[in-house]
């Protein structure tokens, strides 16, 4: 018997296109790499040395206003100092030290250490100005306190600096009275520490600030320390760079008044 085989034709499979696959979105643009910061090359044991006068004063209004009213020659002693012991910082003066927080943030290079006056005002400064570098440590320097000419130069013992701002600042190694009493032993005494006492004591700062190991050091002090050692005269909460090289113990004017 024949067997028949039925032929079973299939046609072409027809099949739905496909999608093309999805494109992942395009990956945002990689931001360029910001250059490392410069860092100055210095030769041999050079420093970069930041420094910054404290913020504007109760007694920097008042001797403003002293002036203004008897001329900018008028001297002040002691029948007519008001008094004015540790002078502290006027609103505008935290206001000052505040608006510095940028400045110091952006320093390059960085500061690997912040010398402080004793002084109030210079320890609420350096307190306000340097609060976004936290890390930075602290260190309370007696040679960067300002020469004594007036009661607001007259600091606070060790132990009432300890009770404002030991949580902030070891006070420990200060001398109990360690501002200039002209050998009275009053500590409320105000002497006109003489130049033959101020010039050696920006020296030794000067050589303080050399033997410590970092090369990026900032101080927090004066008018008559910065004067003292740059020759250059500063406002209430102004910053300059300088070298360590181009620091010297100088003679400060022959006028007897400052504005600090």
């Amino acid at each position: 018997m024949a067997v028949v085989t039925a032929a079973c034709e299939w046609g072409p499979r027809t099949r739905a296109p496909r999608a093309p696959p999805a494109r992942p979105p395009p990956a945002p643009p990689t931001p360029a790499t910001p250059p490392p910061p410069r860092r100055e090359a210095l030769p041999g044991d050079d420093k970069v040395v930041y420094l910054m006068r404290h913020g504007e004063t109760e007694m920097n209004v008042w001797l403003r206003d002293f002036r203004a009213a008897n001329g900018p020659a008028a001297v002040v002693d002691l029948r007519n100092d008001p008094r004015l012991y540790d002078t502290r910082l006027t609103a505008r003066g935290i206001a000052g030290a505040r608006a510095r927080r940028g400045a110091v943030a952006a320093l390059d290079p960085r500061p690997e250490v912040v010398l402080v006056s004793p002084l109030s005002r210079a320890l609420h400064t350096a307190e306000l100005a340097f609060a976004r570098v936290p890390d930075v440590p602290r260190r309370v320097e007696p040679l960067a306190t300002e020469k004594l000419w007036h009661s607001s130069d007259v600091g606070s013992t060790r132990a009432e600096l300890h009770a404002e701002w030991g949580d902030r600042y070891d006070v420990s190694h200060l001398d109990d009275v360690w501002w200039y009493t002209g050998g009275t032993g009053d500590p409320r005494a105000i002497v006109d520490e003489p130049e033959a006492d101020f010039h050696p004591r920006m020296e030794r700062l000067r050589r303080a600030v050399a033997a410590r190991p970092e090369r990026a050091v900032a101080v927090v002090c004066h008018w008559g320390v910065i004067h003292a050692l740059t020759g250059e005269a500063f406002d209430n909460c102004e910053m300059r760079k300088f070298r360590l090289s181009d620091l010297k113990a100088r003679p400060l004017p022959p006028w007897e008044h400052t504005s600090d």
